[in-house]
């Protein structure tokens, strides 16, 4: 158990895009996704997309880690793209993984990581932040954080196999 992560927040570059990607890994083998219809997470996608979209400045990941060094062990991050809204072609920030380490539970990061997301947005002159959750009792939790942090539902999203890997 991490006793003492920090809160300072890391934007990553695309070649830390590597390192964070044992945190995506971790997510999708929790529970929750365990029968999540993307099926096999593909490593060399996941990071090659990433990292493209960092190039672009289309994409960020922001991320924490056990120490107060860019360089320490990553225990949590946010991560979403720009994209203009296909309904008034203003630029919204869509969330896609936002997730802290069962290791580092308690850490002070997950309420810094969505801080440092709405600050990014900001700065990049998006209009809206687009956050999702799970369907399962996290998920629950975290849709009332968003409630207090003044986020309103919108949509429900579902998602059905037809096909692929």
């Amino acid at each position: 158990m991490i006793q003492n992560a920090t809160s300072r927040i890391y934007r990553a570059r695309p070649e830390d895009v590597v390192r964070v990607y044992a945190l995506a890994e971790e997510f999708y083998e929790a529970d929750a996704m365990r029968y999540h219809p993307c099926g096999i997470m593909d490593a060399d996608v996941w990071i090659g997309l990433w990292s493209e979209a960092i190039r672009l400045e289309r994409g960020v990941i922001l991320y924490c880690t056990d120490s107060d060094q860019r360089d320490g062990t990553p225990i949590g991050f946010i991560v979403a793209m720009l994209v203009n809204s296909p309904i008034d072609g203003e630029l919204d920030l869509t969330e896609f993984l936002w997730f802290v380490s069962e290791n580092a539970t308690g850490a002070p990061c997950g309420m810094a990581l969505l801080a440092s997301l709405e600050d990014f947005a900001q700065e990049a002159g998006a209009v809206r932040i687009n956050m999702c959750h799970m369907a399962n009792r996290t998920g629950m939790r975290i849709g009332r954080i968003f409630s207090r942090w003044g986020y309103a539902p919108v949509e429900v999203a579902y998602t059905k196999r037809i096909g692929g890997k």
